[in-house]
């Protein structure tokens, strides 16, 4: 069965692992809670309902519930997206990007709230037609609310070179890793007129003197590309991104954790 949140392992708290309950696991609290929130009625204007599903026990770990309906609109992805992006802002959620949905849909965009997750997945267009999914989750064992906030207040966080011009915010990110951990990384993007060399020397500088030890780069990212550099200092990895994807004159630096099951920070 498709899932939007390939990135997310999502269990059915009835059956076995990676087997969705649809219907079976009789009454569920959560499944109710959802329902009723106001945030569940958040459908972009004009846009056609096609069908909806429910999956009680649904989250990470298993104990929450999800709603996913689909969607059709004549809009484009960038005025669905701002729509939901003042909605959910206007309730006190952040944003975020979740990443490629590992199907046919992708440009995938979500909100965070302390034990809430509002997700969108795009489709691309067939003959004028967009498909998106809205998936409405409660996620109240697995609340990571605080350790986003925890990465957004580290120092490096905001670090850059004179006359980089980047994102007012950091973006976040959570990934699924295993069946037992999940990822989650906050990140910027920045446009400077500079060579990759002169930007990699500025990290690499700034951040010795912060403590943090070069780590051999990876040979890829979940993400797409791997990243060009990698620091390490506790449980918190940097990745410095400046070729491929990002072009010559833009860059991302990001922050990266590895949490349990529990919602903790383990070593990467």
């Amino acid at each position: 069965m498709r899932r939007s949140r390939a990135q997310w392992l999502v269990r059915a708290a009835c059956v076995a692992v990676m087997v969705f309950a649809v219907t079976g696991c009789g009454p569920n609290p959560q499944l109710d809670f959802i329902r009723v929130r106001p945030e569940n009625d958040l459908v972009y204007p004009g846009a056609t309902l096609l069908s909806t599903k429910t999956y009680p026990g649904a989250g990470i770990p298993a104990g929450g519930a999800s709603i996913e309906r689909e969607f059709s609109s004549s809009a484009s992805t960038d005025d669905i997206v701002a729509w939901y992006r003042t909605e959910p802002s206007n309730r006190n959620w952040s944003g975020g990007v979740l990443g490629d949905s590992g199907n046919s849909y992708a440009a995938t965009a979500a909100w965070f709230y302390p034990g809430l997750l509002l997700q969108l997945d795009f489709r691309a267009p067939a003959n004028g037609t967009l498909r998106y999914l809205m998936t409405f989750s409660s996620t109240p064992e697995y609340d990571v609310s605080a350790q986003i906030q925890t990465l957004r207040e580290t120092p490096e966080e905001t670090l850059a070179p004179p006359g980089a011009q980047g994102e007012a915010e950091s973006w976040w990110r959570i990934k699924q890793t295993d069946a037992s951990a999940a990822r989650i990384r906050v990140h910027r993007t920045y446009a400077l007129d500079s060579t990759s060399s002169d930007i990699e020397r500025f990290y690499d500088s700034e951040l010795a003197a912060r403590g943090w030890t070069s780590m051999p780069p990876p040979t890829s990212d979940p993400d797409g590309a791997p990243p060009m550099r990698t620091w390490q200092k506790g449980t918190v990895t940097a990745l410095l991104f400046v070729t491929g994807t990002y072009g010559t004159d833009e860059y991302e630096f990001a922050l990266d954790q590895t949490l349990d099951s529990a919602g903790s920070p383990v070593a990467p």
